[in-house]
């Protein structure tokens, strides 16, 4: 996309920026593995991506105006401003660990801080640019998005559902209607957002260029390698989607052994208790008090492990398709991950000539 300095890394299609993403998370998230530093790690991966796009759901509060009484309306609008202030705010916070994990992930840091303040000069054009394009996009979806609400309300009341009656088959093709639309408009956000993380993001972090100049490269690629864009999008997809239900089955499973730990703990701990004359209110009340958290709280520290498992290899996967058509990134990269080069049969670049036969052959 750009010229730079002289790196050995060419050009990788879809395919073959697997492997080298792979590699990259395990050096990232694994080496050297502490489990705080690493959940750490993944807790920012999955915090940066809530900040993919800006969307002010908030505002939705004000919808309910006209079923309000006069006299709270006033409360109702300054609540909604006042939450929509504090949601735009962490949105920035969690905007700007989206970049420091960006460089976490391509200069293979350990610790937040130093990325967070060598991202810092691109931070407000990064935010503000998508909080732009998210709320545009909510802007342009509000308008039909209320006229389906606003038909389902409607069509509640004519609706035979009498305790006893079979619900009528337009309830469930009204449900399924909003449940599309609105898959189809995260399925938007999601493309747009990625595609700005992963082509205008990187530009920005790593050496401060403008907005303009990051748009120019992304369409220069567009346009002369429309087919690699386009099997970039599709493999992100496929591996966003196999990853996920891979990883939701081993949560799963971990989860199903921690179960099973607290459950023998559980009956230990029935068995000292009934031994001890307390009685059985007492020992449930013990028992969701303590086994309530633990269940809850097992299963947020597994998921954050899991999600950031896969967040951290879809920063990667993007970094090195991206590389070897930004050489500043490929430098970066390389620097931080002491390899044999890659090599592509597309390279931007002719291969370099075979080394030299040694004198003793």
């Amino acid at each position: 996309m750009i010229a730079s300095r002289y790196t050995s890394m060419l050009p990788l299609d879809p395919i073959q920026a697997i492997s080298p993403a792979l590699r990259r998370t395990g050096h990232v998230l694994f080496t050297p593995f502490r489990v705080g530093r690493t959940w750490k790690l993944c807790a920012t991966a999955y915090l940066g991506f809530a900040s993919t796009l800006f969307v002010p759901w908030p505002l939705l509060y004000l919808a309910a105006i006209p079923w309000v009484p006069v006299g709270f309306r006033v409360f109702l609008v300054v609540g909604t401003l006042v939450f929509t202030a504090l949601f735009f705010w962490l949105y920035l916070v969690f905007s700007r660990l989206q970049l420091a994990f960006f460089d976490i992930v391509v200069h293979r840091g350990e610790m937040v801080a130093p990325a967070w303040h060598r991202t810092a000069p691109a931070r407000w054009r990064w935010s503000l640019l998508k909080a732009a394009v998210g709320t545009a996009i909510s802007a342009v979806v509000a308008v039909p998005f209320g006229e389906i609400i606003v038909k389902m309300v409607q069509t509640l009341p004519r609706l035979n559902l009498a305790p006893g009656h079979p619900p009528d088959p337009r309830l469930f093709g009204a449900i399924f209607g909003f449940e599309l639309c609105l898959l189809l408009v995260m399925g938007i956000m999601l493309l747009v957002g990625g595609l700005l993380s992963d082509f205008v993001m990187p530009p920005l972090a790593l050496e401060d260029a403008g907005l303009a100049e990051a748009f120019r490269r992304l369409w220069v690629f567009a346009r002369t390698s429309p087919g690699q864009l386009l099997g970039y999008i599709a493999m992100k997809f496929v591996l966003f989607l196999g990853g996920y239900i891979g990883l939701s089955v081993a949560v799963n499973l971990v989860l199903m052994l921690v179960l099973l730990v607290v459950a023998v703990v559980a009956l230990l701990g029935y068995v000292v208790l009934h031994a001890l004359g307390v009685g059985n209110n007492a020992m449930l009340v013990i028992g969701l008090v303590i086994g309530i958290p633990i269940l809850y709280g097992s299963m947020f520290y597994f998921m954050i492990y899991g999600v950031g498992i896969l967040l951290t290899f879809d920063r990667a996967y993007a970094a090195y398709f991206l590389a070897g058509r930004y050489p500043l990134l490929a430098e970066a990269l390389e620097r931080s991950t002491p390899a044999e080069p890659l090599r592509s049969p597309i390279g931007m670049w002719p291969p370099p000539p075979p080394p030299a036969p040694s004198e003793s052959q």
